[in-house]
């Protein structure tokens, strides 16, 4: 998983990160088989799949514009576990600029229904989302 957010870098930066959905459309249909789910808001930019983590470093910096080395730097990077634990607390608002905000949650499920709708999610893929976002309906 790749982040940009709003703890590492600039408004400038996330803003030029911020894909139309005619872009959010073509990184998942490049990224297809690793099942990629691409959650962008004001605040961050998201990149979940299943793969190597440099693939989502050369993404983001193509369809942003922004040179890998300038990009690197600034992108959050999480795996396995770590980024199961990272979706859970952001969609639950444990991971935003107001702890507790719940916007985030309906930006998560858009995302994820995006994905699921122009690409085949796994059963693991539809698992760990869902998951997250009962989670944060509880809280």
């Amino acid at each position: 998983m790749r982040e940009l957010n709003y703890k590492r870098c600039s408004e400038e930066i996330r803003s030029k990160a911020a894909f139309s959905e005619a872009d959010k459309r073509a990184v998942l249909e490049e990224l297809s088989p690793l099942e990629p789910v691409l959650l962008c808001t004001c605040n961050r930019t998201e990149l979940y799949y299943f793969g190597n983590t440099e693939i989502g470093a050369e993404i983001l910096s193509r369809r942003s514009g922004i040179s890998v080395s300038e990009l690197l730097p600034k992108l959050m990077i999480f795996s396995g576990r770590k980024a199961v634990n990272h979706l859970f607390r952001v969609t639950c608002g444990i991971d935003s600029m107001v702890v507790g905000e719940d916007e985030i949650l309906g930006q998560v499920k858009k995302a994820y229904s995006f994905s699921a709708e122009k690409i085949a999610l796994s059963a693991e893929t539809n698992m760990i989302f869902q998951a997250a976002v009962a989670a944060a309906k509880i809280i």
